[in-house]
């Protein structure tokens, strides 16, 4: 399971999102088949992205309830919900639907380094 930490606020966020679009678009091999956690989804832009550029399942983990609310219609809108699944909760304390993740954050997890291994 992959790791995203998106960065909010500040800046011109559409120069923002296609830097990130580009990245793993440029590296959907490193998704391709894989399970995702995105951790702090907002509304799930990041999730979609890697929903689309192959991951198998993505958990998108936001603490905000509206916002979590915001994501579930936003994924059903773009017909990516079989793939993403929206978690309310905080990261230390959230029931995820799979037992092991792989941790790998923000660009480390575009360009696949690093990886740490955690079972609950």
């Amino acid at each position: 399971m992959c790791v995203g930490v998106g960065g909010g606020g500040g800046g011109d966020e559409q120069v923002g999102l296609a830097a990130w679009r580009d990245a793993i678009m440029r590296n959907a091999s490193v998704f391709d088949g894989k399970v995702v956690l995105d951790v702090g989804c907002g509304v799930g832009i990041l999730s979609m992205l890697a929903a689309r550029a192959g991951a198998s399942k993505v958990i998108a983990l936001e603490t905000n309830p509206e916002v979590c609310r915001q994501a579930r219609a936003v994924v059903a809108d773009n017909g990516l919900g079989d793939v993403i699944t929206v978690v309310h909760g905080d990261v230390s304390s959230a029931e995820l639907p799979v037992k092991q993740v792989c941790l790998r954050c923000g660009v480390r997890c575009v360009f696949g380094l690093g990886c740490v291994c955690v079972s609950r």
